[in-house]
């Protein structure tokens, strides 16, 4: 097998299937997390402040998870982010209060940045300069595709199943 189809199926494997796994996870919940912030009983002020949280996640973990993946390889950070998201979609799963929710969803958010940062040092390493804008293109379509397909499924998986089930789903 030549170098460069090698190094294809190694990026398809280890990189852009897992794109498309995490993409349509993030995407189940869109249409469930405002209604599962609300079965708390909670403002609309604070059901988008649970919405933020993982965006506030990522805000505050960017740096120091730069750092940390330059320590301890893109590998390991990919691992350890998909882990943090998925205990992080089973406590949401289980979570009892709205307190626990923003909690857990902060936690996603770091995550995710983990997750993202070390896939594009991974990403680079392999792929290289010269490809690596098509590269990132194709990721780009990739979470294009799951952002409209996968808010459809959660949404209708939330109302045959329950507002939780999305993040069981997730979490699996």
């Amino acid at each position: 097998m030549s170098e460069s189809k090698h190094t294809l199926r190694r990026v398809v494997i280890s990189l852009y299937v897992p794109t498309l796994v995490m993409g349509f996870c993030g995407g189940l919940i869109v249409p469930i997390l405002p209604l599962l912030a609300l079965s708390f009983d909670v403002s609309y002020g604070m059901t988008g402040v649970v919405l933020a949280a993982s965006g506030i996640g990522t805000l505050i973990s960017d740096l120091p998870v730069g750092t940390l993946v330059r320590r301890i390889g893109y590998r390991k950070g990919m691992i350890a982010g998909a882990i943090v998201m998925f205990a992080a979609a089973l406590a949401v799963f289980a979570a009892g209060s709205i307190v626990e929710v923003f909690i857990y969803r902060l936690f996603t958010g770091l995550g995710l940045t983990l997750w993202s940062i070390s896939r594009q040092s991974y990403l680079y390493e392999v792929i290289g300069q010269a490809r690596l804008g098509r590269a990132s293109a194709l990721m780009g379509g990739i979470h294009r595709l799951t952002s409209f397909i996968a808010p459809a499924l959660g949404g209708f998986m939330g109302e045959a199943l329950g507002l939780r089930s999305p993040f069981l789903l997730y979490a699996v």
